[in-house]
């Protein structure tokens, strides 16, 4: 599916969209993506250069406590290329914490599954694993989907190609 955060905007949907994006307790899920050229901009065009949102899972009513999220930036000092991260809120911590996993090419193919605590990415014929921080899980929560920024908004128009498949 195809995901446009238009500029000046930080959802590429409007908020009440996830309200019918509820899941029940996932055990494996695999995203497929790609983010086009528009999603390298330069440091300079946004006040804030915080991780951007792909996609991930929150647990509970409120994702700001508890979720995992695949985040994403520019690559500031090399054009074209995205540094990709995970991105996590823990029950027990009073903010997030992410950590840089891989950098990926504009426009190219990539595979991530996720299961338990296992990351798996897959691009260009390569492939990296990376294990995550536990997290305490509720049985439901909210599918999170692609959202520009925390605090500056989207320089342009931003366009990712998302797919996601899971198992409960």
């Amino acid at each position: 599916m195809k995901y446009i955060i238009k500029k000046n905007k930080h959802y590429a949907f409007g908020w009440i969209w996830r309200i019918f994006n509820i899941h029940l307790y996932i055990k494996y899920i695999s995203y497929e993506f790609k983010f086009n050229y528009g999603c390298w901009y330069p440091r300079e065009s946004v006040e804030y250069s915080g991780i951007n949102k792909l996609c991930g899972l929150g647990y509970g009513f409120n994702h700001h406590k508890n979720s995992f999220r695949i985040g994403w930036q520019p690559d500031f000092d090399n054009p074209w290329v995205i540094r990709l991260y995970y991105y996590f809120y823990n029950a027990d911590s009073k903010s997030y914490q992410s950590e840089y996993l891989t950098s990926v090419l504009s426009n190219q193919d990539i595979k991530i599954n996720i299961h338990n605590t296992l990351i798996e990415i897959f691009w260009n014929n390569r492939y990296l694993q990376n294990f995550i921080p536990i997290l305490i899980r509720s049985k439901f929560g909210f599918k999170l989907y692609p959202y520009f920024g925390g605090k500056s908004r989207a320089p342009n128009d931003i366009c990712i190609y998302l797919d996601r498949n899971e198992k409960r």
